[in-house]
């Protein structure tokens, strides 16, 4: 059987609705029918990074995984990183997969398909 663990949470209200966080979370709940969003904005053509860390025993986060948008000269395009397990490094960082309107979605790894 499940049991259910909920988190006491800190609550943050506004007239849009309310943010909570926690020891391991932030909820953003919108109550006016309209989503919530997160806006990541620069005037570098890196627009936003979203990282993905492992909090390592020292306190040094070690980061495993990045999704980035950079715009192009072609437009907009996502990209997928992820540590290939040889260290924190930027150098690290493997590109597994990019995506454009532009030039469709690229993988940089094998892909398989379900049957």
């Amino acid at each position: 059987m499940l049991k259910e663990v909920r988190e006491e949470l800190n609550r943050i209200v506004f007239d849009w609705g309310y943010v909570e966080y926690g020891a391991t979370g932030i909820n953003i709940v919108s109550t006016k029918g309209n989503p919530p969003k997160i806006s990541l904005a620069s005037s570098s053509n890196c627009v936003g990074v979203i990282s993905f860390n492992m909090m390592r025993s020292d306190g040094i986060q070690a980061e495993q995984g990045r999704l980035l948008l950079n715009m192009e000269s072609y437009g907009p395009e996502f990209s997928l990183l992820i540590n290939d397990g040889h260290g924190g490094n930027d150098s690290n960082m493997k590109r597994v997969m990019e995506a454009s309107i532009a030039r469709g979605v690229t993988f940089f790894v094998p892909v398989q398909v379900a049957s």
